[in-house]
């Protein structure tokens, strides 16, 4: 399955994306950020692998693959998903040769694709460690600082508090209409107020 909106697609995670995922996640920066401790080169691997054929409905887990122009920007893995609740905690990984980039914003929107028109959740969320200054300030603008949890794990330089954040289906469905309606009269040549 291939979706589209604007130049995105997304798909599930296939075998011939580990190497660009693990090449991603190789780093100690950013596995500082994603796990809460280092992981071998094997364990990125096997752990990958692992995501590869999930099914969301049997499995409560699936992982996506984003993509821009035939090229991977970004890896969505949903897990823990309640089906009676439709909730679910999502992990989301950009590029890191586009952090900072407006491509960023297109692989969170895509994973609130994702997650709210494939998977039909009503809410993710995600949990960040505070030293993770660039998905901090992501989130904080498009999704929701829910709490913040003191403390939540201990690297190697001290306590760190871990941001718990949110954004439910009817909130992406409201800023999808906004940004729409605001793409539609720029294209109209219309001025649109920020």
């Amino acid at each position: 399955m291939v979706s589209a909106i604007g130049d995105c697609t997304f798909r599930p995670i296939a075998t011939n994306d580990i190497v660009v995922i693990h090449s991603w996640m190789d780093g100690a920066e950013m596995q500082a950020k994603m796990e809460d401790q280092a992981l071998t080169s094997k364990e990125i691997t096997a752990k990958l692998a692992g995501l590869v054929g999930q099914d969301p409905v049997r499995d409560r887990q699936g992982a996506y693959i984003i993509e821009h122009e035939g090229r991977q920007i970004g890896f969505v893995h949903l897990y823990w998903i309640n089906w009676i609740s439709r909730t679910g905690e999502v992990d989301l990984m950009v590029d890191p040769a586009l952090h900072r980039s407006f491509r960023s914003f297109w692989v969170v929107a895509k994973a609130g694709e994702v997650a709210f028109e494939f998977l039909n959740l009503n809410k993710v969320y995600a949990y960040v460690y505070a030293s993770n200054l660039d998905s901090i300030g992501m989130f904080r603008r498009l999704l929701g600082v829910e709490a913040v949890q003191p403390a939540g794990r201990r690297p190697p330089e001290g306590d760190e508090d871990v941001y718990i954040v949110g954004l439910t289906a009817a909130t992406y469905r409201a800023r999808k209409r906004r940004l729409t309606w605001t793409r539609e009269r720029r294209a109209a040549g219309e001025a649109v107020a920020r």
